[in-house]
C-alpha cells in the first residue's frame, strides 16, 4: 500500500484537518507511517499564526528535499495557513514542492493528489469540510475534536486568521449532532468543539425555524442539543471576550456535559494596547465578565491568551498586563512574544519592542503566572476531580479532569473510564491523585 506521512503545526483546527485528510487517504488504500522517508507522500499542514510555527513547518519542508532527490515519485504537499498566506511564493522558495492547498480547498485534496501535476489552489472562500463516517479517522481513541466552524470575522490587528481562513462559516446543527452521535455509538466520551471563535456559531437558517431561536444564541442552542446525544463531555475553544455573555455562562453551569473550562483570551491587560489590537474590549469589560463567571461557576477553570511586545508596548503597558495576571489569576495562560503577520494592519506598525525586551517581558510574564498556577493547584489538595482517563504509562495512568487539569494517578487504570480522583500533590502541570 503507499505510504503517507504527516506533520501538524498549529491549532487544534490544523490537527481536525489533518484528521480529515488522513481518514480519507485510508479510505483510499493508503497506510500511515511516521518516518517520511519511507513514504510515497509527505503533508506538512502549516500554522502561521505565530512566526515560529511557520518557521519550524518550512525547516520541515526544506529537509524534505532530501527524500525528493533520492524518490523522485515522492510528493510533498503543503497545506495549511502558510499556503493561503504564501500561495505561489512557496514553489518559488521550495521548487519540489508539489502540492500547496489552502484550507478552504483542502475538501478536494485526494481530487488534487491525482493529478500528474504541480497544484496552487488557494482562495478564503470554501465548502466546509463534510464528515463521512467511513472515513472518521482520529488521532485519540476516546476525545475527539470537532469542528462547528471555520473563519473568523473579528480582524483583531495582530491576527493572520481572517485572511487565511476567510469569513466566519458555521456548520449546520444538524450535521454537528449527527457527528456527535456516530461518535458517541463509536464510544468516544469527550467531545473538543473548535472554531476561530465558538460563541459567534450561528445556526443555519433551517435550524432557526425549527428550533424557534435567535441566530445570536446560536452556540448556546448547539451545546443544548450536543449535551442531548449522550456524550459524556462538551468542551469548546476558542471564546472572545465580546460575544461571551452571562447567557453562556449559565448554560456551562446546568447543561450536564458541559465541563467547567473556559478559555477566555485577554491578550493584554493595557487599554490601549487592546485598542491597538482591535479587541473591542476593555480590561474592566474583561473583568467583569470574569466576575460573572466565577459567580455563576465558582469551581470553574479559566485560561487564557497573552500576547507581549506588541508595537507600542511601553512599559506601563506591559505592568497592567502583569497586574491584570495577578488580580484574574487564571489557572493557566499561553503567552507569547509578539511577531509580525503578513496581511494583518498591526504588521504595518513599527515593531518598536526589541528581541532582548520581549524575551524579558515574556519570561517575567511566565514566571508570575508560573506562581499563581501553582498556587491555585495547591488549593486543590484532598479536593475531589472527575478524571477521564486517557492512556497507561509505567505504570500510571494519565488523564484530564472536567476543568482540563491534566491528573496522574499511580497505578493503572482503564484507559476511556471516567472516575473521581482525590488530589494528594501538585506539579506545575500535574495534579497528583489517587
Amino acid at each position: 500500500m503507499p505510504k503517507v506521512y504527516i506533520r501538524t503545526f498549529g491549532c487544534q483546527m490544523n490537527e481536525r484537518d489533518s484528521e480529515w485528510i488522513i481518514g480519507r487517504l485510508l479510505s483510499e488504500g493508503w497506510e500511515l507511517t511516521d518516518n517520511p522517508a519511507n513514504a510515497d507522500l509527505a503533508i506538512v499542514n502549516t500554522c502561521s499564526v505565530r512566526k515560529h510555527a511557520e518557521d519550524r513547518a518550512f525547516s520541515l519542508v526544506g529537509r524534505l528535499k532530501k527524500i525528493k532527490n533520492q524518490k523522485p515519485n515522492f510528493k510533498i504537499a503543503l497545506i495549511g495557513c502558510s499556503a493561503e498566506a504564501y500561495k505561489e511564493e512557496i514553489f518559488e522558495r521550495f521548487p519540489y514542492v508539489d502540492l500547496v492547498i489552502g484550507p478552504a480547498k483542502e475538501n478536494k485534496f485526494l481530487e488534487f493528489l491525482k493529478e500528474e501535476r504541480k497544484i496552487l489552489s488557494v482562495g478564503e472562500e470554501g465548502e466546509n469540510k463534510e464528515f463521512i463516517p467511513e472515513c472518521d479517522y482520529r488521532r485519540k481513541r476516546f476525545s475527539a475534536f470537532v469542528s462547528i466552524m471555520e473563519g473568523c470575522d473579528n480582524f483583531c490587528s495582530y491576527c493572520i486568521v481572517p485572511y487565511v481562513r476567510g469569513r466566519e462559516r458555521s456548520r449546520p446543527l444538524k450535521e454537528i449532532v449527527s457527528e456527535v452521535k456516530f461518535l458517541v455509538d463509536k464510544g468516544y466520551k469527550e467531545v473538543m468543539l473548535l472554531g476561530q471563535n465558538v460563541n459567534s456559531y450561528k445556526l443555519d437558517s433551517s435550524s432557526v425555524g425549527s428550533l424557534g431561536r435567535d441566530k445570536n444564541n446560536g452556540f448556546i442552542k448547539l451545546l443544548e442539543e450536543i449535551d442531548k446525544t449522550g456524550i459524556e463531555r462538551i468542551r469548546f475553544m476558542t471564546s472572545h471576550p465580546k460575544d461571551a455573555s452571562g447567557d453562556l455562562f449559565r448554560a456551562m453551569r446546568d447543561l450536564e456535559h458541559v465541563c467547567e473550562h473556559l478559555h477566555l483570551p485577554l491578550q493584554s491587560g493595557s487599554d490601549k494596547i487592546l485598542k491597538l489590537m482591535n479587541r473591542n474590549y476593555t480590561l474592566d469589560r474583561y473583568l467583569n465578565l470574569v466576575d460573572e463567571y466565577r459567580k455563576i461557576l465558582p469551581s470553574g477553570s479559566l485560561t487564557t491568551d497573552i500576547i507581549v511586545g506588541f508595537p507600542g508596548e511601553e512599559e506601563e503597558d506591559f505592568e497592567a498586563t502583569l497586574n491584570a495576571l495577578l488580580k484574574i489569576e487564571f489557572d493557566s495562560a499561553f503567552i507569547f512574544k509578539y511577531s509580525p503577520r503578513p496581511y494583518t494592519s498591526a504588521s504595518k506598525l513599527e515593531d518598536n519592542v526589541p528581541r532582548q525586551e520581549k524575551e524579558r517581558r515574556n519570561n517575567l510574564a511566565l514566571a508570575v503566572q508560573k506562581e499563581i498556577s501553582l498556587r491555585k493547584k495547591m488549593k486543590l489538595l484532598k479536593e475531589k476531580v472527575e478524571v477521564l482517563f486517557e492512556e497507561c504509562k509505567d505504570g500510571k495512568t494519565l488523564g484530564r479532569s472536567r476543568e482540563n487539569f491534566s491528573v496522574e494517578v499511580n497505578r493503572e487504570e482503564t484507559p476511556g473510564s471516567i472516575a473521581d480522583v482525590i488530589v494528594e500533590g501538585v506539579r506545575i502541570n500535574t495534579l497528583i491523585g489517587r
